[in-house]
């Protein structure tokens, strides 16, 4: 997206004179980031250079076998890197039995996102929260097969899917690069395929190739790849290949090292022209003139050039409107497919005008390259100047830019630039143009930031479109989108932050997608735009979390981090402060700690700061909150520093500088303080740094380690000679103390690691990747199991924990607790359905249910929210089982039993588990199935499946259900449990209950309850209570006698029913006339804040004991539990009422 800020080359932010960000950068955001994670590396940013003159006739000599191009270092370093954390796992693996080496037998799982829901556009309304994943840069359609689609991820590697985008598999996941710049079939052979590495869009320059590794080609349409042989292009980005229709062994390529041409399908190359080339178009072919087949474009820095011989030889198009001399930011170039002899050129470049849009929405004059369009209308014929869109914005055209002319109509293109539009040339020559990714006041829109199109081979109003939000469909040529980023885990993680308690949260800050939030399950939920910056909780109070942008701007949630969660945090003077692009951020308690030019500090959570001044030539760029009173700060020079609290000063004391570099990190030896841990970087190169004194001496420690920057350190508190190290190509670990290293883990990708954090409690260590999410590996011994298939207990629970805890705060919503009856993973879908077909409703719209209302007051959440059964209709149930396995569960079998709503669950009978899952159950028993068992045939790897259930819901039950779901695979069985439904669903990862009572789902679903009928079924329990938000929620409960004097011994409060309430009871009684001889219907019981309690000991319950809960009207959204509680206090049984809407 459009950056917000001042910038300048150095990835630094300078003042911007806000609150909050909103101005522009020069160059774009994007430039500031990229110079940061270059600066970062110890590679120096720079501006733009001049390119070198263009050489048109001349072919460049190929190097010397070996040899690499000049600007390769660090890209040949990280494929060096690749190699040898790939010989270390193949060593790990092949060790003898009886030592095995670290993390041999684990493997590395994914978390996702898998699906970003509501993500972010600058479109308005309806439509303008699409669902998001990450940066995509490339895009190739299989020209014979139009579900065959590939994706080419900006750091994520190619995605392949074979159904239209409805399921994707990664498929470069083991090569030496995931950065893809280019994509390409061969329209003669589409089993050919060729992959260029190195996204170009993020290399502005040629020596920001850290991520080219060469040229992939696939001989199986995108299913398998391998390097071509030859270090061309190591070191060189991609930005477009071109393959020859009409001879598919001619390829040419446009790069950041110039204009390359492959006469032998890529095995050997030569460079036709030096320096920036972004962009190829070849004449379609022309049965009856192959000569002009022959005639290609490229766009080029120094402009518009064209051969007439295949690439060999080039000439200059002269292209008028542009100064002399001219030097342009980009430039794209396209044939019109459907008559060549059309051409079409879009640029950027000088001089600068006035950007409209920036300077109305900034309050000051923004300026940007000018936007040039050109349309050829003869074969060889001249350019003729094109008023492009009024509205279009060229800032980043280094970064976003493209242009396609249509299959089908010579005279309608389609331009990409922050956003995308499309123009068409009427009859009288003047263009009418449209912005079809963002769409106000209402209407479809995608993510800003556009870099790839392509079209359907048979359908050319098919448009595809990649941007910094994924990959997007219209069927109609831009009027409506529909995302297909489900299922491609393609974000780009920068920070991570965890709870101290539940493995189940996660808060991350991605690249222009938000901060976004994980809730134990593949779909991550966006909780703030922009772009995310770095993070962090308050362990002491973990529902105090911070997030930032980019600046040092910071945001505080007191909740736990949800959307609409969150207020400003800094005061003006830090937010106006020069700073990092992404500035330092750590939290120990309430005192949390900034970088920026000074290192500012508070000491109550963010409401009062205090700048200290460190001294320091360069900019903090890692900060460490040791304890209350001591803080460490390392600086982008490699500096550092300790910080001292002197009451209500900090004394600052300089330390030895471990060396000279980009300073990513500072850690402290939590049991030894004195023990200090740091990683700089210097020429692409990381080492680890550890000092025994305090910072006074440092020895280099890095034995074993890529020589690739270390970005990132994480300390195991329990064992400190432990440390794991986030990498350019992985994460390494040493146990120790640093004298050696190695890859740790199987199974991750090869992708670059931006944080890693330890969660204390489960022992999980977690990893942020650039462009492949976020994935997991446990750090002990335990093997991670082949297969392991689950289903929640509650939000928080992850099937790790056994029994299941419960009877705890919930960290998604705060002032409730978790029960283990509140499973996420069943819910009940009332008509009308969410989806037309019962087996159509998938992983994201079932979990599609978080309420996101955006600032003009537009409700996003468009999925399967938990909504209530009506007796005597057809409802859905549905099931969503996860597997946490290295390896894929097949033949899921999925059973699903019923008892009405009960806070009081009678045991299953005997004889259950006999032939599970098609086991009979006898007509008399409580707990009845929904329906036979379905089975689901595949739960790939760190993946989640969900099935769903017709069920004709019988007359007895009323607005409250118990469902209690149980799966088992074929390669992961559910082994006979216990007939108590409590123990069961605790001690067991493959059961789940969900026993909620929905009283107010939105108007399409139901009418309001206000009055639940349920069961107490003998159980043991001792008592009965109703915690804080369920007494919010309850008006009063109608009992019978002998319950009633227990209320009232108790100490609850008596009251006569009114009129109202008759009225609603016998609503709640028709369906049960027996209720009207058990129930004392002229009264009710309210418990109060004293006596909440009901004493269930000493009542005498052969059978299923009644009572009929009243709900207030005007109650507050939200959700609370009725809790029966055995002897000692812990929960044996209960039923959580929620609350959808804001009265009841």
């Amino acid at each position: 997206m459009k950056a917000p800020v001042s910038t300048p080359p150095t990835g630094r932010v300078a003042p911007r004179g806000s609150a909050r960000p909103r101005g522009k950068v020069p160059g774009g955001k994007a430039l500031a980031r990229l110079n940061m994670m270059l600066a970062m590396r110890g590679i120096a940013p720079e501006p733009k250079p001049p390119e070198p003159p263009a050489l048109p006739d001349v072919p460049t000599p190929e190097p010397a076998p070996g040899a690499v191009p000049e600007p390769a270092s660090a890209a040949a370093a990280i494929v060096a890197g690749y190699h040898a954390v790939r010989h270390q796992l193949a060593a790990a693996a092949a060790a003898p039995l009886g030592a095995p080496p670290l993390g041999a037998s684990r493997s590395w799982q994914p978390l996702g996102p898998y699906f970003m829901p509501h993500g972010q556009s600058y479109g308005t309304g309806i439509g303008s929260r699409p669902p998001v994943a990450g940066r995509v840069s490339a895009i190739a359609v299989d020209p014979r097969d139009d579900l065959h689609v590939l994706c080419g991820s900006a750091g994520g590697g190619v995605w392949e899917t074979r159904d239209g985008g409805l399921t994707w598999t990664p498929r470069t996941d083991d090569q030496p690069s995931l950065a893809i710049g280019a994509l390409a079939f061969d329209p003669s052979d589409p089993r050919r395929v060729y992959c260029g590495t190195g996204e170009g869009n993020s290399a502005e320059s040629p020596n920001r190739n850290v991520r080219a590794a060469g040229l992939l080609v696939s001989d199986d349409a995108g299913a398998t790849w391998a390097v071509l042989p030859g270090a061309t292009f190591v070191g060189i980005s991609f930005y477009d290949l071109v393959v020859d229709p009409t001879n598919g062994d001619h390829l040419l390529a446009a790069t950041t090292s110039g204009l390359w041409e492959s006469t032998d399908r890529g095995a050997t190359w030569a460079r036709r022209r030096a320096g920036l080339v972004w962009s190829l178009s070849m004449h379609p072919p022309v049965p009856t003139n192959p000569a002009a087949s022959r005639e290609v474009l490229a766009g080029c820095a120094d402009g518009v050039w064209r051969s007439v011989d295949g690439g060999r030889t080039w000439a200059a198009v002269a292209m008028p409107g542009t100064p002399a001399g001219f030097q342009a930011n980009r430039i794209a170039v396209d044939h019109a497919p459907g008559n060549g002899s059309v051409a079409y050129a879009y640029a950027a470049g000088p001089p600068n005008v006035v950007d409209t849009l920036a300077t109305e929405e900034s309050g000051q004059t923004v300026r940007m390259p000018k936007p040039y369009l050109w349309r050829r209308e003869t074969f060889g014929g001249a350019f003729a100047s094109v008023r492009p869109p009024p509205d279009i914005q060229t800032a980043q055209a280094w970064y976003d830019w493209f242009l396609a002319v249509a299959p089908n109509n010579p005279d309608a293109v389609y331009l990409g630039a922050i956003n995308a539009h499309r123009g068409e040339r009427q009859d009288d020559g003047a263009w009418v143009w449209t912005n079809i990714s963002a769409k106000r006041p209402t209407g479809d829109s995608i993510h800003p930031d556009q870099h790839a199109i392509a079209f359907g081979p048979t359908d050319p109003n098919v448009v595809y479109i990649g941007s910094d939000g994924g990959l997007f469909r219209s069927p109609d040529a831009g009027q409506q989108w529909k995302s297909l980023n489900k299922g491609m885990c393609i974000t780009e993680i920068e920070f991570l932050a965890q709870h101290p308690e539940y493995d189940a949260w996660l808060l991350a800050g991605t690249q222009d997608n938000g901060t976004i939030r994980y809730e134990g399950q593949q779909v991550w939920y966006h909780v703030a735009d922009g772009d995310g910056g770095d993070c962090a909780v308050d362990a002491d109070e973990p529902y105090v979390c911070y997030h930032s942008y980019y600046g040092p701007y910071v945001e505080r949630s007191d909740g736990g981090g949800a959307w609409n969660d969150w207020k400003a945090a800094t005061p003006k003077a830090l937010n106006d402060e020069d700073a990092l692009f992404y500035p330092p951020l750590d939290v120990n308690g309430k005192l949390v700690v900034r970088g920026a030019t000074q290192v500012w500090v508070s000491r109550d959570g963010g409401a009062h700061w205090r700048a200290v001044p460190i001294g320091a030539e360069g900019f903090p760029s890692a900060v460490t909150a040791a304890t209350a009173d001591r803080i460490y700060v390392g600086t982008d020079g490699g500096e550092a520093f300790r910080l001292d609290r002197a009451g209500a000063s900090w004394h600052v004391a300089a330390l030895t500088t471990p060396a000279q570099g980009y300073m990513t990190e500072i850690l402290v030896d939590p049991v030894t303080p004195t023990v200090l841990w740091c990683a700089v970087n210097s020429g692409g190169r990381g080492t680890v740094y550890r000092s025994a004194d305090g910072g006074a001496t440092w020895t280099a420690v890095r034995a074993g380690l890529p020589d690739v920057a270390v970005n990132a350190l994480e300390i195991d508190p329990t064992a400190p000679d432990t440390l794991f190290a986030a990498t350019d190509v992985g994460v390494s670990r040493t146990d120790d103390g640093g004298a050696t290293w190695t890859s740790f883990g199987r199974g991750l990708p090869n992708v670059l690691v931006k944080d890693v954090l330890l969660h204390p409690r489960t022992r999980l260590l977690r990893a942020g990747t650039q462009a492949r999410g976020v994935w997991e590996i446990p750090v002990d011994a335990t093997p991670t199991p082949d297969v392991q298939v689950y289903v929640r207990d509650h939000a928080a629970d992850t099937g790790r924990v056994l029994p299941s805890v419960v009877d705890v705060p919930n960290p998604f919503a705060k002032g409730t607790n978790l029960f283990w009856w509140q499973s996420p993973d069943v819910k009940i879908d009332a008509s009308p359905f969410r989806t037309s077909r019962l087996d159509d409703l998938q992983f994201d719209v079932y979990s599609d249910d978080r309420s996101k209302v955006d600032e003009q007051g537009v409700q996003f959440a468009a999925g399967l929210l938990d909504e209530r059964p009506a007796r005597g209709q057809s409802v859905r149930v549905y099931v969503q089982v996860h597997n946490r396995g290295r390896l894929a569960a097949q033949q899921v079998a999925v059973r699903v039993f019923f008892v009405g709503g009960s806070a009081t669950l009678p045991g299953l009978p005997n004889g259950f588990w006999t032939a599970f899952p098609s086991n009979v159950v006898p007509a008399a028993a409580p707990w009845q199935p929904v329906a036979p068992h379905r089975v689901i045939d595949r739960i790939e790897s760190g993946r989640s499946a969900v099935v769903g259930f017709d069920w004709s819901v019988p007359m007895t039950i009323g607005s409250a259900v118990a469902l209690l779901a149980i799966v088992s695979a074929g390669n992961d069985p559910i082994t006979a449990g216990s007939l108590d439904v409590g123990d069961l669903v605790r001690n067991s990862r493959q059961c789940a209950l969900r026993n909620l009572a929905v009283i107010n789902p939105p108007a399409v679903v139901g009418p309001k309850s206000h009055a639940l009928v349920l069961d107490l079924w003998p159980s043991g329990a001792a008592s009965l209570t109703l915690d804080a938000a369920a007494r919010a929620l309850v008006r009063g409960v109608v009992m019978s006698k002998a319950l009633g004097a227990a209320a009232k011994k108790a100490g609850w409060k008596s009251l006569a029913t009114t009129k109202l309430d008759a009225a609603h009871l016998t609503q709640a009684t028709d369906a049960r006339p027996a209720l009207k001889q058990q129930l004392d219907l002229r009264r009710a019981y309210v418990p109060t804040a004293k006596a909440f309690t009901l004493d269930l000991a000493a009542l005498a319950m052969p059978g299923p004991e009644p009572v009929i809960v009243l709900l207030k009207r005007g109650a507050r959204r939200g959700a609370g539990s009725l809790v029966a509680r055995m002897p000692g206090g812990a929960p044996s049984g209960g039923l959580t009422i929620v609350n959808l809407a804001g009265e009841s």
